[in-house]
Formats: structure tokens, sequence, C-alpha cells
């Protein structure tokens, strides 16, 4: 389960943008975190759009439309489940959502896009009130990503 949150300058995604993105994000997101984009684990990618009015960000104390083209700045959030996340899939996943924008949003490269990955403790994640444990998702994962979810459960096992 990962919620990609993209946030901007209001006005700088088109409706089609944000379609496109929201496809091509999904796609980043499970091809680094499962190892493979399947029909079947689509769902538990979640992205989400917030767009921000004027002078509601600021850069090192000034107005982030002062200093940007609208489409010159971007954060994004992911927020993943606790599992297969070595500093490399990090950093694959974090050059991965910013390669989409870039392309999708038309981002120049003189631009910075905010990038940060935050891991959910196994068991602090709930749909519906129920706890979602990584062990009952882990038929999605690659068999490597697998083995390091396994490993990861016995390592901390009877901590959760």
């Amino acid at each position: 389960m990962t919620v990609v949150r993209v946030t901007s300058l209001e006005g700088a995604l088109r409706a089609e943008d944000r379609r496109l993105l929201g496809e091509k994000l999904t796609a980043a997101v499970l091809e680094v975190e499962t190892g493979k984009d399947t029909p079947e684990s689509r769902p538990g990618v979640m992205v989400q759009f917030e767009e921000l009015p004027e002078l509601s960000w600021f850069h090192g104390g000034k107005a982030a439309e002062d200093l940007y083209e609208k489409q010159g700045i971007f954060g994004v959030t992911a927020i993943v489940m606790q599992g297969p996340w070595t500093s490399a899939l990090k950093a694959e996943l974090s050059s991965r959502l910013a390669a989409a924008l870039r392309d999708v949003a038309r981002v120049p490269e003189k631009h910075a896009i905010w990038i940060t990955v935050h891991e959910v403790p196994d068991g602090a994640w709930s749909v519906n009130g129920r706890t979602v444990r990584i062990e009952q998702l882990i038929w999605a994962f690659e068999s490597d990503r697998q083995a390091t979810i396994r490993a990861l459960l016995e390592s901390t096992d009877g901590a959760g």
C-alpha cells in the first residue's frame, strides 16, 4: 500500500497532466516497490494531487511564485508500508517519480523536485478500521522483495 501526494502551485497541472501522472506514478511505485506492475496490485497505490493557492508555499523565506514558474515547483511525498525499502530502492523510487513529473508536467531541469519517502511501520496502516499488515500483501511482491520482507518480519517478530 502506497500513497503518493503531489503538491504544486495552483494551475501548475492540467487535468490531462493529472490523469497521465496518476498512471505513470502508479507504475513507478509498483515497479520499484513490488518489482512488477500488475492489475492485481494497482489498487494498492493511491495518487493524490494537492494544489496550493498563491502565497501558500515559501522557499527560503520567499514566496515560491516569485522564485519559479508555476510548473517549476513540486513536492512529492511517498508514504509506503515498511518492507523491502533499501536506500537504493528509495533512491530509485525518487528518481522515477521525478522523471515522471519532469516528463508530464514539463518541469525544467533547473528546478528542484522535493521528494520524501516515509515508511509506515508494519501494523500501523489500516483500511476501514482494520489493520493491514505487509505479510497479507506479500503475494504482490517479486521473490527478492518477499525475502527482504520475511527477514524484516523475523527481525521485528514480537515487536509489533
